[in-house]
């Protein structure tokens, strides 16, 4: 991702609240069967999760690139109130049958965590294809609740993001996405 390119950090949301679930497993419960019904996490679980790891050192001095947040008005009004103001917000558009083929074909490897697309991004080796499992927050209907339950919280956030969002048609080959991504960090608006 580009975020490598320029020394900024990756701060994903799902790879929170992964770390949370192998940390605190009477939580984990709570975030696993959100993640697996396509469903929002609550916000007390996330929030403190994205604040801890915003006021880390290497944020603080290198700078960040974030995935998956904020999705609600409380996940906004804490990036308020730590005094974050994105200098762009991307927006993926993409069609549902778009969004369903890609996660479709998402697959995670348990032993290393490595994230792969069957289609645009397969393992280099059988070894590791042969332990490649789905997510159950990749299967066909869980995808499509999820595009359709988001499509309603991007109002809020262009409201909230108006002056920095940029829209990006996620149509794009991988090399596509990371120059025009490049390209918007670099030249913030």
């Amino acid at each position: 991702m580009c975020a490598q390119q320029f020394g900024l950090v990756h701060i994903s949301a799902r790879q929170l609240l992964r770390g949370e679930i192998q940390k605190n497993p009477e939580t984990g419960k709570i975030i696993s069967k959100c993640l697996d019904e396509g469903t929002d996490v609550p916000d007390e679980i996330i929030n403190p999760l994205i604040e801890k790891r915003l006021k880390q050192s290497d944020c603080r001095v290198n700078g960040w690139v974030m995935e998956g947040f904020p999705y609600s008005k409380a996940q906004i009004n804490l990036l308020k109130a730590v005094r974050v103001k994105p200098s762009v917000v991307f927006l993926f558009e993409g069609t549902e049958d778009e969004s369903a083929r890609r996660l479709g074909n998402r697959r995670v490897d348990p032993t290393t965590g490595g994230v792969f697309n069957l289609e645009v991004n397969p393992p280099s080796d059988e070894a590791t294809s042969s332990r490649l499992i789905e997510m159950a927050c990749d299967s066909d209907e869980v995808v499509r609740k999820a595009y359709l339950a988001n499509r309603d919280k991007l109002i809020m956030l262009e409201e909230a993001y108006r002056p920095v969002i940029q829209n990006v048609q996620s149509e794009r080959t991988i090399e596509e996405m990371n120059e025009h991504l490049s390209d918007a960090i670099t030249n913030p608006l």
